[in-house]
């Protein structure tokens, strides 16, 4: 079956499914989906010593089929530091309350450019 044979796609070729391809297909790619001068920085630092990256013998491979949440060590979303080293940096419900509002504006961005 396909869908359990990871030889269809290389683990880049999914990475950039879920990156810059993912944002393309949105209409953001002007504002997410690779690291550049002027493009929101959302990123996952994943910890390397954790059990589920080893061994590193391909670590885009890693994250893609084994890395797990537990390997998340930081998040940044739009420049800003939500987690450091696996604990919240503001409270919980500011955090969520700012991602709600990012998806709020993705959604109005979306809508507005569908209609056009």
């Amino acid at each position: 079956m396909l869908a359990d044979d990871p030889t269809v796609l290389k683990a880049q070729d999914i990475m950039r499914l879920l990156t810059i391809d993912a944002a393309r297909v949105l209409g953001l790619d002007h504002m997410v989906g690779s690291i550049e001068p002027r493009k929101r920085a959302d990123l996952l630092v994943f910890d390397a010593n954790r059990l589920s990256m080893s061994p590193m013998h391909d670590p885009v491979a890693n994250i893609i089929y084994s890395a797990g949440n537990r390997a998340i060590r930081d998040v940044m979303v739009d420049g800003e530091w939500c987690v450091r080293h696996g604990s919240l940096v503001r409270g919980e419900e500011a955090t969520l309350a700012k991602a709600h509002g990012r998806l709020a504006e993705l959604a109005m961005r979306r809508r507005s450019r569908d209609s056009h």
